[in-house]
């Protein structure tokens, strides 16, 4: 999960270089030493690291679903929350003064609620009232709300394992949260006055037309300060004016601009994609900006894009409606140094700390571990294959002796592979020719069960001989 930091300096990633799990921070050219800091015991995995946008302070979750954040000057990691359940990364924003988090966490009815947690006070709040099945809670780059999904209509899919709720189809809302009560509404009414048309001034002269079109230095823009007022919170919370429908994610990109992430229901044949809608709050209108994305992300300064469609990647500005094909990033020719051997060790090590981490038993079955992995350590050095690392794989995992644990897949060689056609008939060879002793029928009238040589037209009956194949 590499991130890069929103003043372009760092590279922050999660290496197990020291054989357990640590946060390293590298600089962005590749140069100088690797940062190292130790995210405390117990080891485990962790999280989807995100940078506060002062560029000073990191959040990241783990697989006990606990979340963290670091300053990378103290180096000491602090727990902001714990969750109930869940799994993978916890989607987290800071807010524009890097001073609060903003997340969602299950409550005890299953529906999640919105929470904001205040880094100098130490202290997480709930802001939704929990009667809905909030999501995606996201800050307004211009410091004045908070945007989230929510669903009313959720139940029957939010416990899933009997299959009962697959056939529901649940909708969702996009809201505002309104942080201080001194802060009007967004969706206040509107003036419909016309307005009156500005009296045209006189031409500059050609000296001031020169000082205003002579360069200008770019102010720098100050970052808002976020104040909350927690107190009747959830009164302060407004339905956007946008159609309910399957949003899965919400990303701020300037202030009072939205980037929403659809899933369309009604998707067709063949791998679905996601579609982004851009909402403007000051003109209250809902844009379509792209079909059929993968993956999809905005750059800290708010004004790139990067996307994934099909098999391509693309960067496009946010301000711009995207072109067809522009942008493509040509990463073809991109060649990355393996080293399989070594590749392998790092696997064989990581198996065994999923096992450790993961596994349903915390006593594996009554099995040691290290002794088991110590154990079939030496096998390591007589590999000479990927389908050689799964086997060893299945062997020593099969010691856990449990249902549904698999080993398959992994970076194994893709030859080119030419297909060949079948004729459906028999041969034997008779004065040096091939000569068809039988001839199968297909089903003809099925497209895919056609039989090649009892087409319509093509005369070819048992004795006759194969002269050429063009």
């Amino acid at each position: 999960d590499p991130s890069w930091s929103p003043d372009g300096k760092w590279i922050a990633y999660f290496s197990d270089e020291s054989g357990e799990y640590e946060l390293h921070l590298r600089n962005q050219t590749g140069m100088g030493d690797v940062r190292k800091i130790n995210l405390g015991n117990p080891p485990s995995f962790y999280y989807s690291p995100s940078w506060s946008p002062d560029s000073k302070k990191i959040v990241y979750s783990d697989k006990r679903l606990n979340l963290w954040y670091v300053d990378i000057e103290k180096g000491t990691p602090v727990k902001v929350d714990s969750l109930s359940r869940g799994g993978g990364g916890i989607g987290v924003s800071w807010s524009p003064d890097s001073r609060w988090l903003t997340y969602v966490k299950p409550l005890k009815s299953w529906y999640n609620a919105v929470f904001v947690y205040g880094l100098e006070e130490g202290k997480s709040t709930q802001v939704t009232d929990g009667m809905s099945d909030a999501d995606g809670a996201e800050f307004d780059k211009g410091g004045k709300y908070i945007f989230f999904t929510a669903s009313t209509d959720i139940g029957p899919r939010l416990f899933g394992f009997d299959m009962s709720g697959y056939p529901q189809r649940p909708t969702r809302s996009v809201y505002a949260c309104v942080l201080r009560k001194d802060l009007p509404s967004p969706l206040a009414p509107e003036s419909d006055e016309e307005k009156v048309a500005e009296e045209k001034k006189d031409e500059p002269k050609p000296e001031a037309a020169a000082a205003a079109t002579a360069p200008k230095t770019p102010e720098k823009k100050e970052t808002p300060k976020v104040g909350i007022d927690f107190d009747n919170i959830g009164q302060r919370i407004v339905a956007l004016p946008i159609p309910a429908l399957n949003f899965v994610g919400l990303i701020s990109v300037k202030a009072n601009t939205l980037f929403i992430a659809e899933f369309p229901n009604s998707a067709g044949p063949g791998p679905a994609g996601v579609t982004i809608h851009k909402f403007d709050l000051d003109k209250r209108k809902l844009d379509k900006v792209i079909d059929n994305i993968s993956t999809f992300d905005v750059s800290a300064n708010g004004e790139k894009m990067l996307f994934r469609q099909g098999p391509g990647w693309f960067i496009a500005a946010t301000a711009q409606p995207v072109k067809p094909g522009e942008g493509r990033i040509k990463v073809e020719d991109l060649e990355v140094h393996v080293d399989p051997k070594a590749e392998w060790n790092q696997m064989y090590r990581e198996a065994w700390r999923i096992e450790r981490d993961f596994f349903y038993d915390p006593n594996h079955h009554g099995l040691d571990l290290k002794a088991t992995a110590k154990k079939y350590e030496p096998y390591l050095e007589s590999l000479a294959h990927r389908a050689d690392l799964n086997y060893l794989f299945q062997e020593m995992l099969g010691e856990l002796t449990v249902g549904h644990l698999y080993v398959q897949g992994g970076d194994v060689p893709d030859p080119k592979r030419v297909p060949g056609g079948l004729l459906g008939a028999d041969y034997k060879i008779e004065n040096g020719r091939y000569r068809f002793s039988r001839i199968f029928n297909g089903e003809n009238w099925n497209p895919q069960l056609k039989a090649p040589l009892t087409q319509p037209g093509v005369n070819v009956a048992a004795g006759g001989y194969l002269l050429a194949v063009k």
